[in-house]
């Protein structure tokens, strides 16, 4: 029941901003305000609330009215640091006939919630804009949220995986799993891991190579709450790494077992490597043939005077390999 003596006492000692509303012939007036809202509401006793310039406060207030309950609305405008934040009540007033008369309008500043809010909307567009995998979890290892580059390549769809444990998603293999809850107990200890290569499993038993990489989540008191896995695909990578390997090896059969005779040097006449039909060819023993590499390999400025002493070499051994 709305009284106006308790009223009065406690309105004006709020603290924070507050207005009272007056309903009347369906008509709502701005009645009275505080000190700590009159920066806000100056000069506007008895004064009629436009509705149109007004909509959503007079919405609001014609709610609290017609419900008979608290409405309760944030008012916070993102990445604007000079802008406040707050969350206002609109609380209805009863005459004694239990109808509202009256709604108490009060605002408490929530910068706290914008914050946090700015955090949390920065979280998420770094989660959803990155290319990597990310699944959080929390310290019992029950999953918090992932990104769209985990359901994508892991498969599991996010609603799937809140609140399941880690281990019933059998990312990591069973062979796997007690090296990884060993790790994940390090980065619980405070640990710092590098990046680690491993290969891990989708929702249908698909192989993925990727690189891992593991960071802890602390709360405001510094105590560790959450920790974030990392997945970067390298499956591409660890394909091309294999094709060159593959290469290198059929390079390295061709240039061994080629019936012609072959010889690499380099730009300035160094020679590399030679092929065993090179020695037969030129009929020279291995140690010959060390010891004009080592004659190839000498430090000299002029390229033609290397080439001079090796052809000398092969005159005065008559080129018999002896």
């Amino acid at each position: 029941m709305y009284s106006e003596g308790v009223f009065q006492f406690y309105f004006m000692n709020m603290s924070q901003p507050v207005i009272l509303i007056h309903q009347e012939r369906h008509q709502l007036y701005y009645k009275e305000c505080n000190k700590a809202a009159q920066q806000f509401f100056d000069k506007m006793e008895d004064k009629i609330i436009n509705k149109e310039e007004n909509l959503l406060f007079y919405t609001l207030c014609e709610k609290a009215i017609a419900t008979k309950e608290p409405i309760q609305y944030q008012y916070i405008q993102l990445f604007q640091p000079d802008r406040h934040a707050y969350e206002v009540t609109f609380t209805p007033l009863f005459n004694q006939a239990t109808t509202p008369s009256h709604v108490l309008v009060m605002a408490q500043e929530i910068r706290y919630k914008k914050t946090q809010e700015e955090s949390t909307r920065l979280l998420d567009a770094f989660l959803e804009n990155t290319v990597d995998a990310i699944l959080i979890a929390d310290c019992d290892e029950k999953v918090l949220t992932v990104n769209g580059a985990f359901e994508k390549l892991f498969q599991w769809r996010k609603e799937e995986v809140i609140g399941k444990s880690r281990q019933e998603m059998n990312i990591v293999s069973k062979k796997e799993e007690k090296e990884n809850l060993k790790l994940i107990e390090e980065l619980k200890n405070g640990k710092t891991l590098p990046p680690y290569e491993r290969v891990r499993y989708t929702k249908s038993g698909e192989s993925v190579c990727v690189s891992v990489s593991c960071s802890p989540i602390y709360d405001y008191q510094n105590q560790l709450v959450a920790y974030s896995v990392i997945y970067r695909d390298i499956t591409a990578i660890k394909r091309l790494e294999l094709e060159l390997i593959k290469s290198k090896q059929w390079y390295k059969s061709l240039f061994t077992n080629h019936h012609h005779a072959v010889c690499m040097l380099n730009l300035d006449g160094t020679i590399l490597n030679i092929n065993s039909a090179f020695l037969e060819t030129l009929q020279l023993s291995e140690s010959i043939y060390e010891e004009i590499k080592k004659l190839c390999t000498e430090r000299r400025s002029h390229l033609s005077f290397r080439r001079r002493r090796v052809y000398h070499y092969f005159k005065h051994n008559k080129w018999t390999g002896n």
